[in-house]
């Protein structure tokens, strides 16, 4: 087991390395340009599963299966669904 002291140790040494990175410009530069791609990949994997679950509604498949399915919410399916019907 860590002790207080270990994880205290390990926190003040991350705030220092933060404190470095974030005064050097293209850590910075850089960091934002990996924020950016990670948010894009996950809206296009959000954007997929969507998909998948328009595919699934035609299907016949029911909310909670589609939901089971895709691990969205039931709410989400549903303002999925109508949206898919006023199209």
């Amino acid at each position: 087991m860590v002790s207080l002291s270990e994880r205290v140790k390990v926190i003040e040494d991350t705030t220092i390395e933060l404190e470095r990175l974030s005064q050097d410009e293209e850590a910075q530069m850089l960091y934002e340009a990996r924020e950016k791609a990670l948010k894009d990949k996950n809206t296009s994997i959000h954007g997929a599963i969507r998909e998948v679950a328009i595919n699934l509604m035609r299907m016949g498949l029911s909310d909670n299966q589609i939901s089971e399915g895709t691990k969205l919410p039931i709410e989400e399916i549903g303002k999925i669904r109508a949206k898919l019907n006023r199209a």
